[in-house]
């Protein structure tokens, strides 16, 4: 086995261990795939994510990672789910994640006191694709930087489901 499978098995290893601590202390259910866009946030990694692997953090300092910073994102209001994709094809480079979107759908997530209120006060987050969606606008960022923009027709139907979800959430203004 080489240097960088071993890296990459402890890490799969560790993130593992990270589901089952989560899930012990906090009753919350957690997926490997959460964690794994967590920690490309938390670094800042999205350009080049394999860096986590080669941290080589182990499950205690994954933990406090989460723990510290991302908790509530862990405990989304809610979530909707759309049957195919409202994000336009070139905001996204990476082809794998591409392929998982358009076979899976997408699911946007809203947090309750999400402690980053850009860019919209409350914003939607695409976790399989690292964006973040303006509830008011349809921008999309990444991280602060902005990428592109969704549909209307888009941005009134997933705000529609929002609404649905959770008749008393305040949106922002449409300004499109």
């Amino acid at each position: 086995m080489t240097k960088k499978e071993e890296i990459l098995y402890y890490y799969l290893h560790e993130s593992e261990q990270v589901v089952n601590l989560i899930h012990e202390k906090y009753g919350l259910e957690v997926s490997p795939e959460k964690i794994w866009q967590i920690l490309i946030d938390h670094f800042d990694c999205f350009n080049n994510p394999a860096d986590i692997i080669f941290k080589e953090l182990d499950s205690h300092a994954i933990l406090n990672i989460i723990a510290s910073n991302y908790l509530s994102y862990l405990k989304p209001l809610f979530s909707i789910s759309i049957n195919y994709t409202v994000i336009p094809e070139d905001s996204i480079t990476d082809n794998i994640i591409k392929g998982v979107v358009k076979f899976r759908g997408e699911s946007w997530e809203v947090h309750k006191g999400d402690p980053d209120i850009f860019p919209s006060n409350p914003h939607a987050h695409n976790y399989e694709s690292g964006l973040k969606l303006h509830l008011g606008t349809g921008d999309l960022f990444k991280k602060r930087r902005f990428v592109n923009k969704i549909k209307k027709k888009d941005l009134l139907m997933i705000r529609t489901l929002i609404q649905n979800k959770m008749s008393t959430i305040e949106l922002p203004l449409i300004n499109i």
